[in-house]
């Protein structure tokens, strides 16, 4: 017989499934998703066994060999194709199994370190999460980041219980498993050793001895599992330096360019709160949360408990070492949110047992409507850029010369139907009078301007110092001293509103939405 609690997991199971999977391949034959075709490239130039340099250190060599070598399993069992779409497929599948796999993980995790109520809790949250569903669609790293994140912190609780070489070997492998997805994830080794530590505190029979020789295991298979996945950090260390060194100069505001311009004037902390959180674990959680992390935070002191500090302490260092950087995607909050969901649901689960449980169904409810509205919005709607494809095929001339902004995949459903597509400079106006001139005459000659989404326009609109030319251009734009009349624009009903607070335009961090459900505005200066 099955208890409530093992019925309930395979219920949320298999609504994960389909929250995950459905639509999988959305924006195919496209691939709208900037990331996922960097990555794609990296795996398709492998050569097994003659280049396994994978070229590319945004990211670790553990999940890209993964990719591939599943890849080349299947084509051998199947001859199907290694191609593009192929590759895309396998991570966003990778991507999808991983974000189910989370579910189970909290359940086990909660009810391990805590009691079973936190481990439904957090199940019931996580399978719900709009932040888990929409990552599982994407073919990018933070599921893998997010569940090897949330194994490193049970490790870190078990070693102060359990210092078993067993546990040790694990940890480091685990952590070496980590660092091989993201070198930035080293902000977490120092969890075990805390646990490690503690265990030498609290028991004190262990021998300094014993203990320095656990430190040293640990860090041994973290770095030989790091090394064993990543070789070519070694073997071609100019390249992987060169990343970094890049990388981080996006990351710190050091080195600016075109897909960071909405992050001027913005304030750390704050910024999350107000545009990430409230989608990625919806506001209500938000909400609760915020109280939670306060509540937890002063027991965890009053009662010195481990366990809660822990807790806490694993969630603060990964919001705070990616908070404070000038850089502030989304998907660098993903791996916060096990923690997040873990310390609401603790909080909850020391209520009086009828008050937790009515309160949780509240919460239940309310993650419901949030993740149907996204849910519907995204992969049950048609894509927002096919459907301003249709709409511009159906109403403007295929000879009409268009305007559209670089570097935006958006516009690939348009290209075949409409050929005379001009992409002026219109990141470089600012800092370049020419680019600025070139782009203005190229709106005067245009009789069409087909803005596939929202990644110039909204920094521009809201950071007018920063952006004095480009503020003026899209500012004439939108108002019609170009010349342009607003013709089109991605429709935003009940559910799109609930899904982005309103306003999918400037109430998000772009990255929310921009890849997946951008809105798509035409101007025209023809009546239709």
């Amino acid at each position: 017989m099955y208890s409530k609690s093992n019925i309930l997991l395979i219920t949320l199971l298999l609504l994960g499934v389909l929250l995950r999977f459905y639509n999988i391949m959305w924006g195919s034959p496209y691939f709208f998703h900037p990331d996922e075709r960097n990555i794609v490239y990296s795996i398709l130039q492998l050569s097994f066994p003659n280049n396994l340099n994978p070229h590319f250190f945004a990211y670790g060599s553990l999940p890209i060999y993964g990719i591939y070598f599943t890849g080349l399993f299947i084509v051998f069992l199947t001859h199907l194709k290694f191609d593009f779409s192929f590759a895309i497929f396998l991570l966003r599948i990778y991507s999808a199994t991983i974000s189910l796999l989370i579910i189970p993980s909290l359940y086990f995790i909660g009810s391990a370190i805590f009691n079973k109520k936190v481990g439904i809790f957090s199940a019931i949250l996580a399978a719900l999460g709009t932040g888990f569903i929409q990552f599982a669609h994407f073919g990018t790293f933070e599921m893998w980041s997010t569940f090897f994140s949330l194994w490193v912190f049970y490790f870190s609780v078990k070693l102060k219980d359990n210092r078993s070489f067993k546990n040790i070997i694990f940890s480091g492998i685990i952590m070496g498993l980590l660092l091989s997805i993201k070198v930035s994830n080293l902000v977490l080794f120092i969890f075990p050793v805390l646990g490690i530590f503690l265990a030498y505190i609290v028991s004190k029979k262990i021998k300094l001895s014993k203990l320095f020789l656990f430190l040293f295991l640990y860090t041994f298979f973290a770095a030989l599992v790091y090394f064993l996945f990543n070789p070519f950090v070694i073997l071609d260390f100019k390249d992987f330096i060169n990343s970094m060194n890049y990388e981080s100069s996006v990351v710190v505001g050091s080195l600016h360019v075109f897909y960071t311009g909405e992050f001027y004037n913005t304030t750390p902390i704050l910024y999350q709160l107000v545009e990430i959180f409230p989608f990625l674990i919806n506001p209500f959680v938000l909400s609760l949360f915020i109280i939670s992390f306060f509540v937890i935070l002063f027991k965890g002191i009053k009662s010195v408990s481990y366990n809660f500090l822990i807790l806490i302490s694993f969630f603060l260092i990964l919001f705070l070492s990616e908070a404070f950087f000038f850089a502030k995607w989304t998907r660098y909050m993903v791996p916060t949110i096990p923690f997040i969901y873990l310390i609401t649901s603790l909080w909850i689960s020391s209520f009086h047992k009828n008050i937790s449980n009515y309160s949780f169904a509240v919460i239940t409810i309310i993650s419901l409507i949030f993740t149907f509205s996204f849910f519907k919005t995204v992969y049950i709607n048609e894509d927002t850029r096919i459907l301003a494809e249709n709409w511009a095929t159906n109403n403007l001339k295929n000879s009409s010369l268009i305007v559209s902004e670089p570097y935006d995949l958006g516009i690939l459903p348009f290209n075949s139907t409409f050929p005379n597509n001009i992409q002026p400079p219109l990141y470089d106006i600012d800092n370049n009078l020419e680019a600025d001139l070139t782009s203005l005459k190229d709106f005067n000659n245009s009789s069409v301007v087909i803005l596939t989404s929202k990644r110039i326009l909204h920094s521009r609109i809201i950071n007018k110092k920063n952006f004095p030319r480009s503020y003026i251009l899209y500012s004439k734009l939108l108002s019609g001293e170009l010349g342009f009349r607003k013709v089109y624009q991605t429709p935003c009903d009940i559910f799109c509103k609930i899904t982005y607070l309103g306003d999918p335009e400037f109430n998000v961090e772009e990255t929310v939405n921009v890849f997946d459900r951008p809105t798509v505005w035409i101007f025209s200066k023809n009546n239709l």
